[in-house]
């Protein structure tokens, strides 16, 4: 039986969001959590970006819970084709739907990754998303003891 979270959570996919709105999102106060979906590389500007999403959590004294996906790459080629994927890149939003670019993204880069007990790394190359979002939301309560 699952408990009702003591705060309310509000998802907003970060590639969706313009630099602005993330500002504004992760500059307001507690009580909402924020679920962000974004990588960078291991790179100068990738570490200095994802800093940015630490610290924004610690000026609001929220938990910082990273979670990183990875997936299998013909798995991960046949996911970016998904007619819903495409349907919201035709509809104006930036999500990557190149296959040719996630090669040499994959082969040439090296993701950033938070150091930190918090982190959560999960493969779902064979998983569902409903599996995924039940494995990442078990994280959530072990780390901050909260049912959600």
């Amino acid at each position: 039986m699952r408990t009702q979270p003591t705060q309310s959570i509000a998802v907003k996919k970060s590639s969706l969001a313009s630099p602005q709105e993330k500002h504004k999102l992760i500059s307001r106060p507690p009580p909402r959590s924020y679920i962000f979906t974004d990588f960078q590389t291991a790179t100068e500007k990738g570490v200095s970006v994802a800093a940015e999403y630490a610290a924004a959590a610690r000026r609001r004294g929220c938990a910082f819970i990273p979670v990183v996906l990875t997936c299998g790459e013909v798995e991960n080629e046949r996911r970016m084709r998904w007619p819903k994927r495409l349907g919201l890149v035709e509809a104006g939003m930036g999500m990557l739907v190149d296959t040719d670019v996630l090669k040499r993204f994959r082969r040439r880069r090296e993701l950033y990754r938070f150091q930190g007990s918090e982190q959560l790394v999960l493969d779902v190359t064979d998983i569902t998303p409903a599996q995924a979002a039940e494995k990442i939301m078990q994280h959530i309560n072990l780390v901050t003891g909260v049912m959600v």
